[in-house]
């Protein structure tokens, strides 16, 4: 999907437009496009195809690209999803950021909700036409939608402990490792945006205008900060797994103790029935009226007495 857009400070509104301006002020926001209009794409901005394909690779890592006739730059951008058994997961996938002679181009493969605040016109301090602002701002939003991801992967981990507190369900486990598994890719997406940030920090295309330079600086820190946060809530969360896991084995253990007492318990009467079911001769009391009982009422005085013993060595 191509769409074109446009946005000047003093306008308050983000226009759609149907053809690409000559002036150079357009937005052209490319999501998923198909071949053909990955073709219509590189002859509208004369950008060659593969540059554009870059940011369509899940694998792509992170990188800055100054040419003659182009910029690049390539960040991971978070994005919340859902697996097949409908758990919640966090990915990071590729944005990339291009400008062109004849256009600003971003290219992603997925709708991601780093750019709605520019697309709905919520982000007003912005303008088309000034592409390394433009830049720096889209940046500086990815980092804050990282530390917004790690907040929601927080509380999502605190309401899943509390749960697991209560009652132990695979669910809420399985949960707990895709959430650890989310962590580790922002880990690796932020160690690798940092770098791209420090290029563009050295640059001086992003860091002419002192307000461009000071955005950039905010995007560098709430990097450093989103790094830092995955760090913690990657050791906690490995502490609350380990603790889970030790909490698991002991209530196990809690239940064989029960179960192999119960079973010691139950085994006296099996005992004792068993030598009375004997078919031989000589067995005390088998003359004796009222046998029955008597054998019932030492099996369970000795049971009771068992499990008293089991009880007081806390083995039950």
């Amino acid at each position: 999907m191509i769409r074109i857009r446009r946005k000047t400070f003093s306008g308050n509104e983000v226009q759609e437009l149907r053809s690409l301006p000559e002036d150079g002020s357009a937005w052209v926001d490319v999501v998923k496009p198909s071949d053909a209009e990955l073709d219509k794409l590189a002859e509208m901005v004369a950008v060659d195809r593969d540059v554009l394909r870059a940011a369509l690779d899940d694998e792509e890592l992170p990188r800055l690209e100054v040419e003659e006739d182009y910029v690049m730059v390539i960040l991971d951008v978070p994005q919340v999803e859902r697996d097949m058994e409908d758990f919640i997961v966090y990915q990071t996938y590729p944005l990339g950021i291009i400008h062109t002679p004849r256009a600003f181009v971003t290219v992603r493969l997925y709708e991601s909700h780093v750019l709605d605040r520019f697309v709905s016109g919520g982000y007003r301090g912005f303008s088309t036409h000034k592409r390394s602002r433009f830049t720096v701002q889209i940046v500086r939003e990815v980092a804050a939608a990282y530390v917004n991801a790690l907040r929601s992967i927080d509380t999502a981990s605190t309401r899943l402990e509390m749960s697991l507190r209560k009652s132990m369900q695979n669910a809420e486990l399985i949960q707990m490792l895709s959430l650890g598994k989310s962590l580790v890719y922002f880990s690796t997406s932020l160690k690798a945006n940092q770098g791209v940030l420090r290029r563009m920090a050295r640059n001086a295309l992003f860091t002419e205008y002192e307000e461009d330079a000071e955005l950039l600086e905010d995007a560098v820190l709430e990097t450093e900060q989103a790094m830092e946060m995955a760090e913690i809530y990657t050791n906690i969360l490995n502490s609350t797994m380990d603790a889970l896991a030790s909490v698991i084995s002991n209530n196990l253990n809690v239940v064989m103790k029960v179960l192999t007492s119960a079973a010691i318990v139950m085994a006296v009467p099996t005992v004792i029935a068993s030598w009375y079911g004997m078919n031989v001769i000589d067995i005390p009391l088998a003359e004796t009226p009222g046998a029955f009982w008597i054998v019932v009422a030492i099996s369970i005085l000795l049971g009771t007495a068992i499990g008293w013993w089991l009880r007081k060595r806390n083995l039950m």
